[in-house]
């Protein structure tokens, strides 16, 4: 979906927030579309030949772990001002949490909220245009199918490289094996947009852009299956290391 242009009449207080920034960073918005996409192409493949770093999907046992990686989030929501995480606590319970680590210490985390028995944010808190859709979503939840990719938070020296396409990857590897068929997302539609681009997802917006946590965000989801074909078809390289290459 194009980016929806931000009007005149906008609080000038509220701007897009930074979120990931380590595929932000790779992205030149100011090249000019026939030279951007080798460019960024070449970025990628520098990324996903970089060493890579341990990720694991942290359970009740990971109590330290754990504790690090959420205190983490909470550290780059303040840093960020993206808001409070507060909202955020009663689907700990339905999360789950992965963790990026460098030398023992959590680097970066990303969660993922299940569909139940919470409705997720990007349903529950943002405006959808299709009722039938919201409540297609709501049931799919229900039934384990849809699940919202959450929040993500990469240490300052560690944004802008491998950290958030390997907590992609696990996550993304995690959601399939347990018959996950949609993400949902709340998120920038220009970064969507982007993401979409250098990654070869598939998030379509599907409601309006508003303010969340002092950003200008709108809901997305993506089809696993779409995003499949698109990245096999069009990023067979990056396909291959985020589906099939060992973790």
């Amino acid at each position: 979906m194009a980016q929806p242009e931000m009007s005149a009449n906008q609080p000038e207080t509220i701007k897009p927030r930074k979120s990931l920034r380590s595929v932000g960073k790779v992205a030149l918005t100011h090249t000019p579309q026939s030279l951007r996409q080798p460019v960024e192409n070449i970025a990628m493949r520098r990324i996903m030949r970089a060493p890579g770093f341990e990720t694991k999907h942290l359970t009740d046992g990971d109590t330290e772990p754990v504790r690090e990686a959420l205190e983490l989030e909470q550290n780059v929501w303040d840093e960020k001002k993206y808001g409070s995480l507060e909202d955020y606590k009663k689907y700990l319970a339905q999360s789950r949490i992965f963790a990026a680590f460098e030398g023992g210490k959590v680097i970066g985390v990303n969660r993922l909220f299940a569909g139940s028995p919470e409705v997720p944010p990007f349903i529950d808190t943002m405006q959808i245009d299709d009722a039938a859709l919201r409540q297609d979503l709501v049931e799919r939840g229900r039934q384990h199918k849809v699940e919202e990719f959450g929040t993500v938070a990469v240490d300052k020296q560690h944004r802008g490289g491998r950290v958030f396409l390997d907590l992609c990857r696990i996550s993304y590897r995690d959601a399939t094996e347990r018959g996950i068929e949609t993400w949902g997302i709340i998120m920038e539609p220009e970064r969507v947009e982007q993401m979409n681009r250098l990654m070869a997802f598939t998030f379509k917006q599907i409601g309006p852009t508003e303010d969340y946590q002092g950003g200008l965000c709108a809901p997305h989801i993506m089809d696993f299956e779409e995003v499949r074909h698109s990245m096999s078809s069009t990023k067979p390289e990056l396909y291959d290391w985020f589906v099939n290459q060992p973790l």
